[in-house]
């Protein structure tokens, strides 16, 4: 969904761009795939697709996005290669090269299959996602404690632009859908607006071709939403029930839970009773930009004092 352009997303929700729900079966290339998602035949646009899990809409996505674009964000969000974090056997990932797509690549790896992606790639994404659009490489070290007590700061991470800010704000507006009334709502946390997503992902055959019967489920999300500070991702195998929405996802919000307590950070949404999920939505998305307005003349005193500039997250 992240690789769709701005113009596509900005219809996302005019009930004419996906409809996941209509076909039970949907073709891509020479192969057909169909759905696996717990939804209520609802889904008539992208965010649908996404709260509900459905294979069929994400596959009507990648077909309108197109094949070339959805492997040039898989590169660009960093997929199959080290996050640079400098961890000692990291693995790079699996991503085909190009010219091993297949016709039939449109309806697997959008899913998740075809390709494999490590956890902190993952969360590299989605802090991504919650900086605007602006990918951090991670690290592991913040800083060196002296013998004084006085912490030295890591040197700044290098940072890129992946996609634009308000590609980033839609995704984020859809991911608080799949908490809020879809897939992922046992990872709702009381005060806060949470952000992700759940993924159930068949382990291959490391002896054969094709998956075996193992599973692994995993949350992955972003709290508070609408001004984002934690990234967090949960992955369970072979897990009791055998999907994320039952057990991943609960885990999430225990430990998000938990830090966001831990580390001070205060509610940012209205506890039950509230506005609506369509208001609380709305915070993730991108705010209008004031009207420019005369500079004040030398002898005026500005109205609002300077503050500090917010920091990119690091997952």
């Amino acid at each position: 969904m992240a690789g769709a352009e701005p113009e596509q997303l900005r219809h996302s929700d005019a009930g004419r761009d996906a409809q996941p729900h209509r076909h039970r079966r949907v073709r891509a290339g020479i192969g057909e795939q169909g759905d696996h998602c717990v939804g209520r035949d609802r889904g008539r646009t992208y965010a649908d697709a996404i709260a509900e899990s459905s294979n069929i809409g994400t596959i009507e996505v990648a077909i309108k996005v197109g094949k070339r674009r959805i492997y040039d964000m898989l590169n660009r969000y960093g997929y199959g290669r080290p996050t640079g974090v400098g961890f000692p056997g990291e693995s790079a990932g699996v991503t085909l090269p190009y010219d091993q797509w297949y016709e039939t690549s449109l309806a697997t790896i959008p899913i998740g299959q075809g390709i494999a992606v490590t956890p902190l790639q993952m969360a590299m994404v989605y802090a991504t996602i919650a900086n605007d659009g602006v990918q951090v490489q991670p690290r592991l070290v913040r800083g060196v404690v002296q013998p004084d007590g006085a912490l030295t700061p890591a040197p700044p991470s290098p940072s890129r632009r992946v996609v634009s800010p308000f590609v980033a704000a839609q995704v984020r507006g859809m991911l608080v859908g799949v908490v809020e009334d879809g897939t992922g709502t046992r990872a709702q946390i009381p005060g806060y607006l949470v952000a992700g997503k759940t993924g159930t992902a068949r382990v291959p055959n490391l002896h054969a071709r094709g998956y075996s019967t193992n599973l692994i489920t995993t949350f992955v999300g972003l709290a508070p939403a609408d001004d984002a500070r934690l990234v967090t991702l949960v992955q369970l195998y072979n897990p009791t029930p055998r999907v994320a929405a039952a057990t991943a996802a609960p885990v999430f919000k225990q430990i998000m839970q938990y830090s966001l307590a831990h580390l001070g950070i205060a509610p940012t949404a209205p506890l039950p009773g509230g506005p609506s999920i369509g208001e609380m939505r709305a915070h993730a998305l991108p705010k209008p930009k004031p009207s420019p307005t005369a500079s004040p003349s030398p002898a005026a005193t500005p109205a609002v004092l300077p503050t500090k500039s917010k920091t990119p997250k690091q997952p």
